[in-house]
Protein backbone atom coordinates (compact mmCIF):
# COMPACT_ATOMS: atom_id res chain seq x y z
CA UNK A 1 0.00 0.00 0.00
CA UNK A 2 1.45 3.36 -0.95
CA UNK A 3 2.08 6.13 1.53
CA UNK A 4 -0.62 8.31 0.00
CA UNK A 5 -3.18 5.50 0.25
CA UNK A 6 -2.27 4.88 3.89
CA UNK A 7 -2.62 8.56 4.71
CA UNK A 8 -5.95 8.76 2.89
CA UNK A 9 -7.20 5.71 4.77
CA UNK A 10 -6.16 7.21 8.10
CA UNK A 11 -7.88 10.51 7.31
CA UNK A 12 -11.03 8.70 6.18
CA UNK A 13 -11.19 6.57 9.32
CA UNK A 14 -10.68 9.58 11.56
CA UNK A 15 -13.39 11.51 9.71
CA UNK A 16 -15.84 8.65 10.19
CA UNK A 17 -14.99 8.44 13.90
CA UNK A 18 -15.54 12.19 14.27
CA UNK A 19 -18.94 11.88 12.59
CA UNK A 20 -19.89 9.05 14.97
CA UNK A 21 -18.80 11.18 17.94
CA UNK A 22 -20.80 14.18 16.70
CA UNK A 23 -23.85 11.96 16.19
CA UNK A 24 -23.43 10.70 19.76
CA UNK A 25 -23.25 14.27 21.05
CA UNK A 26 -26.45 15.23 19.22
CA UNK A 27 -28.30 12.18 20.53
CA UNK A 28 -27.01 12.80 24.06
CA UNK A 29 -28.01 16.47 24.00
CA UNK A 30 -31.52 15.64 22.85
CA UNK A 31 -31.90 12.91 25.45
CA UNK A 32 -30.64 15.14 28.27
CA UNK A 33 -33.11 17.84 27.23
CA UNK A 34 -36.01 15.40 27.15
CA UNK A 35 -35.02 13.81 30.44
CA UNK A 36 -34.70 17.21 32.11
CA UNK A 37 -38.13 18.32 30.93
CA UNK A 38 -39.71 15.12 32.17
CA UNK A 39 -37.96 14.97 35.55
CA UNK A 40 -38.49 18.66 36.39
CA UNK A 41 -42.15 18.40 35.48
CA UNK A 42 -42.23 20.73 32.49
CA UNK A 43 -43.64 17.98 30.30
CA UNK A 44 -45.45 14.75 30.97
CA UNK A 45 -45.11 11.64 28.80
CA UNK A 46 -47.37 12.09 25.79
CA UNK A 47 -47.35 15.91 25.80
CA UNK A 48 -46.28 17.67 22.61
CA UNK A 49 -42.77 19.03 23.16
CA UNK A 50 -41.58 19.69 19.60
CA UNK A 51 -43.49 20.19 16.38
CA UNK A 52 -44.28 16.55 15.71
CA UNK A 53 -42.80 14.81 18.74
CA UNK A 54 -44.41 13.67 21.95
CA UNK A 55 -42.55 13.62 25.25
CA UNK A 56 -41.09 10.19 25.95
CA UNK A 57 -41.19 8.41 29.27
CA UNK A 58 -38.20 8.73 31.59
CA UNK A 59 -37.20 5.18 30.67
CA UNK A 60 -37.17 5.94 26.94
CA UNK A 61 -35.18 9.15 27.47
CA UNK A 62 -32.66 7.22 29.59
CA UNK A 63 -32.26 4.64 26.82
CA UNK A 64 -31.56 7.44 24.32
CA UNK A 65 -29.02 8.94 26.71
CA UNK A 66 -27.19 5.62 27.03
CA UNK A 67 -27.27 5.18 23.25
CA UNK A 68 -25.66 8.59 22.70
CA UNK A 69 -22.96 7.95 25.30
CA UNK A 70 -22.21 4.58 23.66
CA UNK A 71 -21.69 6.27 20.29
CA UNK A 72 -19.23 8.68 21.90
CA UNK A 73 -17.42 5.85 23.69
CA UNK A 74 -17.11 3.78 20.51
CA UNK A 75 -15.66 6.75 18.63
CA UNK A 76 -13.18 7.44 21.43
CA UNK A 77 -12.06 3.85 22.00
CA UNK A 78 -12.00 2.52 18.42
CA UNK A 79 -8.40 3.57 17.63
CA UNK A 80 -7.07 1.98 20.82
CA UNK A 81 -8.98 -1.23 20.22
CA UNK A 82 -7.76 -1.36 16.60
CA UNK A 83 -4.14 -1.00 17.73
CA UNK A 84 -4.58 -3.68 20.37
CA UNK A 85 -6.13 -6.13 17.92
CA UNK A 86 -3.45 -5.38 15.33
CA UNK A 87 -0.70 -6.22 17.84
CA UNK A 88 -2.54 -9.25 19.15
CA UNK A 89 -3.12 -10.95 15.83
CA UNK A 90 -0.09 -9.77 13.88
CA UNK A 91 2.56 -10.03 16.63
CA UNK A 92 4.25 -7.04 15.03
CA UNK A 93 4.59 -3.39 15.81
CA UNK A 94 1.60 -1.25 15.08
CA UNK A 95 1.88 0.45 11.71
CA UNK A 96 1.88 4.21 11.78
CA UNK A 97 -1.22 4.52 9.62
CA UNK A 98 -3.63 3.00 12.21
Amino acid sequence: MSTLAKKSLRVGIRAILWLVAILGCVITAGAVTDLYMILVGGAHPGDVIYLDELAPTAYQASIELVRGVCFIAVAALAPSIARFLWRRFRNDETPTWI
